[in-house]
């Protein structure tokens, strides 16, 4: 276990059984922060994903200024995610079936264009809808 000290943004608090602690999104990149081995940060984010702690279009942005300290192309917090999750994947075979399922969905996510993904939402959404509805009644014959 380490001690960190440091100044905390409000958004960067969240409360677990009645404690302060950091979000994910912050714990993800105070280990990255402190290089921590990638299998172990993919694990967490693996984790975090699954739990829904994180969405992956919110972690790609943050996760920019550490995409060449762990060997992907300056700036692509993308391939970032992809490697963490990869390593993690590759680093505790068995250990994270469930995360893995989530991992391999979350590398399809990614490779979705915004046009697929507005296009995914929308459908979504129809479907909530037509969900709230109910089933349409037959036409009456008089």
């Amino acid at each position: 276990m380490r001690l960190r000290v440091s100044t905390l943004a409000p958004y960067e608090v969240t409360w677990a059984d009645g404690l302060p602690v950091t979000t994910a999104l912050r714990t993800l990149t105070d280990l990255l922060a402190e290089g921590a081995e990638a299998g172990e940060a993919g694990g967490f984010l693996a984790e975090a994903l699954d739990r829904r702690m994180l969405r992956v279009e919110n972690v790609i942005p943050e996760l920019v200024r550490f995409a060449h300290r762990y060997g992907c192309p300056d700036g692509d917090g993308q391939a970032l995610v992809r490697a963490l999750i990869d390593q993690a994947a590759a680093t505790q075979p068995g250990l994270w079936d469930r995360e893995r399922a989530v991992s391999d969905l979350a590398r399809e996510l990614l490779r979705l264009s915004n046009d697929q993904l507005r296009s995914l939402r929308s459908l979504a959404g129809a479907a909530r809808e037509a969900r709230h509805r109910g089933p349409a009644l037959p036409a009456r014959d008089e």
